[in-house]
């Protein structure tokens, strides 16, 4: 009873602590066509599975095999002049089923089969296009990992749908991590989702792959600022907590409604939303959970980024994957209705 108590009490705090910013109000002005985007890159559907834009690179991240290598990074201004990173394979300097985070100019790409992982700096591909990527073992069981400075890694916690435990942990890259598991109830796969990480504003993002929520960190405190929240017409179940402290992911496949895809500058959050009738809106945050613009695209978005003043997508067909440019202005809060 007590520690049920403490439970409330801890709830309390945190609903009080944190301001929840409902955007639903904007959905029904959000556009459905902005200004029309320019086509970068174009290729026949499935020969990529994502591509961003890094730092003025445009870089593939290959993450079953579709090429013969994980990562191909080639210039925005010159999309013919490609360099190819790790080879797809068994063996020491290969990978084989790829899973991968970004932060920055920092690629952390791990071989879940295969238990490897390398961190790949687009400054130094700039400086050194023909250097050998360097293979680093791991254990780390984890849905997500992302680098940032000082050779440390940001990690989800899987324990953490508990309302009294951490989102996050900061370890070195080589240092052991936390166990992820308690009394031997492993919680991998409950929670999903995905970090953006900003230095400058000691900020942290965290973005739901099985809820309609962005949740906002001061970094380095850990202390949850705000959400921005999508409510659902209909109340979706997608995990069910148990009273014995474990819980049962619902969905086998697809999970709607949820954030899919994201990226940010010192500025501003891009996310991707999902929506029941699988609508891609592309949405645009500042830091403090307030809304921006956005709009709704025609095709499925697999991937968002920004550089500079633009927005870049990665859009699929049924014809042709499209990489899409659009300019930030065009997107911004003068596209939307409060």
């Amino acid at each position: 009873m007590k520690r049920l108590l403490l439970s409330i009490i801890f709830v309390s705090i945190m609903l009080t602590a944190c301001n929840v910013k409902v955007v639903d109000n904007y959905f029904s002005s959000l556009p459905n066509e902005v200004a029309k985007g320019k086509t970068i890159l174009e290729i026949s559907p499935g020969q990529r599975e994502n591509v961003y834009i890094i730092d003025g690179y445009i870089c593939s991240i290959n993450e079953r095999g579709m090429s013969e290598y994980v990562l191909e990074i080639r210039p925005l201004d010159d999309t013919t002049h490609i360099v190819n990173l790790i080879p797809y394979g068994t063996g020491a300097d290969k990978m084989l089923l790829v899973d991968y985070s970004i932060s920055g100019t920092k690629i952390l790409v791990r071989d879940i089969v295969q238990h490897n992982y390398a961190i790949v700096d687009i400054h130094k591909v700039q400086e050194n296009p023909s250097q050998t990527i360097d293979l680093m073992p791991y254990s780390l069981l984890t849905q997500e990992l992302i680098p940032i400075e000082n050779e440390n890694i940001v990690y989800l916690n899987q324990g953490s749908f508990r309302s009294t435990e951490k989102r996050y942990y900061v370890i070195r890259q080589d240092e052991q991590p936390r166990k992820l598991s308690r009394n031997g109830r492993k919680s991998l796969n409950v929670l999903d989702g995905f970090f953006l990480y900003e230095p400058s504003r000691d900020r942290l993002a965290f973005l739901h792959m099985y809820a309609p929520e962005i949740e906002y960190y001061s970094f380095h405190n850990q202390t949850l600022l705000c959400k921005s929240s999508i409510e659902r017409e209909d109340d979706v179940q997608i995990i069910e907590y148990n009273g014995d402290e474990t819980a049962r992911f619902l969905f086998m496949n697809y999970v709607p409604l949820c954030f899919v895809a994201g990226s940010s500058d010192p500025e501003r959050i891009a996310a991707v939303y999902c929506d029941e009738q699988e609508h891609f809106h592309v949405l645009v945050f500042d830091w403090e959970g307030n809304i921006q613009g956005g709009f709704i695209s025609e095709r499925e978005v697999w991937s968002v980024s920004i550089c500079n003043d633009y927005l870049y997508c990665w859009e699929k067909g049924e014809e042709q994957d499209k990489l899409v440019q659009y300019n930030m202005q065009d997107i911004q809060l003068n596209s939307l209705k409060q």
